[in-house]
């Protein structure tokens, strides 16, 4: 059997086993990452060493996003690179792009992966957090909170 197939098996018994972890930790975090940066436009991060290892998206805050859930960058990051601290750089959508490109996936599995992406970020809470925040959203509940103390409290 060939590395790519065995890529490929690997990959469709951890989604049969449901170890999303393990899919998208070990391989699939290209296409992670790619999925947050359609989504919901995060910068593309990774751990550059000659080649890229791990990528994750980037949000305005400051918090890096992959498989593990939402936390500081360094912490998602230190996880990422066995507890060391790692070499943190941009990293260019083409470039993710290839590399998720550069796995091999066959069409089924890739469509899958992608999908699977965003059933995860969907329903798992760890993910609520990775979804930007609507300011507009946020200053119309504020306005609506204070016309209701204001009626309620004769303010």
């Amino acid at each position: 059997m060939s590395d790519q197939q065995r890529l490929v098996t690997e990959t469709r018994r951890r989604i049969e086993l449901h170890d999303y972890e393990a899919v998208f930790a070990s391989g699939g975090c290209f296409h992670f990452a790619l999925r947050l940066h359609e989504l919901f436009k995060l910068k593309l991060r990774g751990i550059r060493e000659g080649h890229v290892l791990h990528v994750w998206g980037l949000k305005t805050d400051g918090n890096g996003v992959d498989i593990r859930g939402v936390y500081p960058e360094n912490l998602l990051a230190k996880l990422a690179y066995g507890g060391k601290e790692p070499p943190i750089c941009d990293v260019p959508e083409t470039e993710v792009r290839e590399l998720a490109k550069a796995k091999g996936y066959p069409p089924d599995l890739e469509k899958e992966l992608f999908e699977l992406v965003d059933r995860i970020i969907e329903n798992h809470e760890r993910f609520a957090a990775a979804k930007p925040v609507d300011e507009k959203q946020v200053a119309e509940g504020l306005e609506d909170l204070q016309r209701s103390s204001n009626d309620r409290f004769g303010g």
